[in-house]
Parts: structure tokens; sequence; C-alpha cells
């Protein structure tokens, strides 16, 4: 039996038979032998039974490469998921540190305002005392 994509050849006592694999009843090919020789209807169903393997053959493969493809799309999508955790992980980090960098700013800013209070308290006592003398 030679396979080319979907269509089987089969060669049975020098009768060639022709199968189509996605055709779901491949029986129904050699309903044209009916009324001819009981022997090519036989070697019909003979090439037939061949080409059923075939098509069994062609769905476990079809079968075994969408499982395949499955197990790498949920590959990729726990992948994903822990990039996206990541991301979540290292975004809040970041989020944290904006805080604290916006606290420590208003410490700063806080602290620069007191001193910029008791320099003009000291500056102002200066002056009184200068023009006092």
């Amino acid at each position: 039996a030679e396979s080319d994509n979907n269509i089987v050849t089969v060669d049975i006592d020098g009768n060639t038979f022709t199968y189509n694999l996605g055709n779901e009843d491949l029986l129904a090919t050699c309903d044209k032998y009916m009324d001819k020789s009981e022997k090519l209807l036989e070697d019909c169903i003979t090439g037939a039974e061949t080409a059923m393997e075939a098509q069994t053959d062609l769905i476990n493969k079809k079968l075994n490469e969408s499982e395949i493809g499955l197990a790498n799309s949920e590959t990729e999508l726990a992948s994903s998921k822990r990039e996206l955790a990541s991301s979540n992980a290292r975004l809040k980090d970041a989020q944290a540190r904006n805080e604290q960098t916006k606290r420590d700013m208003k410490i700063a800013k806080d602290q620069m305002d007191i001193a910029e209070k008791e320099a003009n308290r000291v500056y102002k006592q200066e002056r009184e005392n200068v023009l006092a003398n």
C-alpha cells in the first residue's frame, strides 16, 4: 500500500484500488464493483481494510501531534503565568520603593522647612541684635 497524504493506493493481484482516507466510509469505494466480478469486489474490500489501517495510523498520528501541541501549549501557558507572577512581583516591589521614596522625600522636605524656619529665626534674632546695638 502506498500513501500520498489522504490518498492510499493498494495493489491486489494486479488490480489497483485507490482510497481517499478523508472519506469516512472507505468501503463505499467498492460499491462500483458490486455488479462486476466478485473477485474484484473481494479484492477491493481487502484493499479497503488495508486503507482503514492506514486511516487509523493517520488519525493516530494527527492525535499524537495534537497531544504534543496541547502539551507544548500548556507548557507555554505555565511559563507565561510564571512570567506574569514575576512581573507582578517586580511591579509590587517598584510601587513599594516608589511609596518609600515619596515618604523619604516628605521627611526631607519637612526637615528642610524646619531648618529654613530655624535659619529665618536665627537671622531675625541676629538682625534684632545688630539693630539693638
